[in-house]
């Protein structure tokens, strides 16, 4: 009984860790998020680690992180800020027209509801996109916005999970405390690990079935080469030019002089033909004698 209850493999000891791991990771979104600009590049790294506790691959949560982190900074910043610029311009014109009456103000701030509505579901979206799949910014918010749309039963079902977590969380002073606490230990880990279970069966149908480790060490895969998701803007990087495209370029020559001049041997061959063509024998440029006729003319002054 003893040996049960401290056995590492105890479904218990095993939740226990699933929640300890998933504290760690909500306390490095926030330390990462704090300069704002960085929210995108967190975001990714959360939602790559919670895509490999779906797939039972989680090893190091700190190390995982980070390594996401680090290498979708660029591409992660400049959709967030996208995303950012979008919701300001929401919330912008909510608050403008809040306190207006009339038709006019109720149609224009249903659509403001919409608008907001559909930014979220594109939001919850696009993270794991980034976080598992290779594309430009562009292909992303498309791919991210067929996702959303194409399954909107799950992305409504997170939107709903989130409200009801804030419901609950803002009720009275008592919740409003606990709820904080909450979200500082554990709130955002959740409820992305949450949208990744969600999202996790569209994500799955495009993935390749086996991928190679040495091209893919990072679980982040193109596009399954013998599925058809061109619906979904993904491009098949060949295996040939995803090597190329990791290995290093050779250095450029040192001297650009030597080289537009070009090799010696070969200049040398080039005069070479030059002199043999000048020197052909008269009967390949004609008779001599109308060469001679034509060089007298060509000596003749003409009349002024």
């Amino acid at each position: 009984m003893m040996n049960r209850i401290f056995d590492m493999d105890n479904p218990l000891w095993r939740f226990l860790g699933k929640l300890a791991d998933l504290m760690i990771l909500n306390v490095l979104f926030l330390l990462c998020s704090i300069p704002i600009f960085t929210i995108g590049a967190s975001l990714t790294g959360v939602n790559y680690v919670c895509l490999k506790i779906r797939e039972q691959e989680e090893g190091y949560i700190v190390r995982n992180f980070f390594k996401s982190f680090k290498q979708n900074f660029v591409q992660s910043t400049i959709i967030w800020l996208i995303m950012l610029a979008l919701g300001l311009l929401l919330g912008t014109e909510f608050y403008m027209y809040r306190d207006t009456t009339g038709t006019l103000a109720r149609v224009i701030k249903g659509m403001i509801v919409v608008g907001a509505v559909m930014w979220t579901m594109v939001f919850f979206a696009i993270w794991p996109m980034q976080a598992r799949f290779y594309n430009s910014i562009k292909n992303t918010f498309i791919n991210a916005i067929l996702v959303a749309f194409a399954n909107a039963p799950r992305s409504f079902a997170m939107i709903g999970l989130l409200i009801g977590v804030l419901f609950i969380c803002t009720r009275n002073e008592f919740t409003i405390s606990y709820g904080t606490l909450y979200w500082i230990l554990l709130g955002f880990a959740v409820q992305i690990l949450a949208n990744v279970y969600l999202i996790y069966p569209i994500i799955e149908k495009l993935m390749p079935e086996k991928t190679g480790d040495e091209l893919t060490p990072d679980n982040r895969f193109n596009v399954d080469e013998n599925a058809d998701f061109s619906a979904l803007g993904y491009t098949s990087i060949p295996e040939e030019e995803f090597r190329k495209m990791h290995e290093p370029q050779p250095e450029p020559p040192k001297d650009p002089a030597d080289t537009e001049a070009g090799n010696p041997a070969d200049a040398e061959n080039i005069n070479t033909s030059d002199t043999e063509s000048k020197d052909a024998p008269d009967t390949e440029a004609g008779n001599p004698e109308d060469m001679e006729n034509k060089e007298n003319a060509d000596n003749t002054p003409q009349e002024q």
